[in-house]
């Protein structure tokens, strides 16, 4: 079912995933760089799930809108461990690229901000009564929207292209916005609940 509530218009991890498999995954700005989309043709789950309930979730209920071939759903299967099924506050953002000497970045999902090695801390940094060194030291993702639009813009310069600001070169990937936007109206007519207007207040 859908993470979509219809009064509140709360959007699940699995309506997002299903919408980029739909348009693509390379956002509005990139969209304004390529001539077709990037699209995922395999998706792993590092834990157990249900295949059938996933299937339908991310592809299957809005398969009308997801180009051929839609993504395959694997299972990586490993020895299982103490850790393998506990919810944990890191996420990890890598990239290889001649560019970047530490492709692996660390961050705390819960700030959504990068922080140190050597400021990871052996127990939960959330626990009452512990200083919490990780937050005082967390630094912007290089992988945030600032970042990522900071390298855009580059990118936009070497092809002697004008420099929007950020939402307003988001506004302007017509093609995208358009696309995103009947895949929304897709949700609301299949009865899958209003995805909720975002108000982008990013004005770099």
């Amino acid at each position: 079912s859908s993470g979509i509530n219809a009064e509140y218009g709360i959007v699940s991890a699995s309506d997002k995933i299903a919408l980029r498999n739909s348009i693509g995954y390379q956002g509005a700005l990139l969209s304004t760089l390529l001539s077709s989309s990037i699209r995922f043709t395999d998706i792993y789950v590092s834990r157990s799930f249900d295949k059938d309930a996933l299937q339908r979730g991310l592809v299957d209920r809005v398969r009308s809108c997801i180009p051929d071939p839609p993504p395959r759903i694997h299972q990586v299967k490993w020895k299982p461990g103490r850790m393998a099924d506990m919810t944990c506050v890191y996420g990890f953002a890598w990239s290889l690229s001649p560019q970047n000497p530490l492709p692996v970045e660390i961050i705390r999902t819960d700030l959504g901000r990068a922080i140190l090695t050597e400021c990871i801390q052996d127990e939960d940094p959330r626990s009452d009564g512990t200083l919490d060194i990780e937050a005082e030291s967390a630094v912007p993702s290089r992988y945030s929207s600032y970042e990522y639009y900071q390298e855009f813009c580059k990118v936009q310069n070497l092809l002697e292209r004008p420099v929007s600001l950020f939402r307003v070169t988001k506004i302007s990937a017509y093609n995208y916005q358009k696309e995103k936007q009947s895949v929304k109206d897709f949700y609301h007519s299949a009865g899958m609940g209003t995805w909720p207007n975002r108000i982008d207040k990013l004005n770099f």
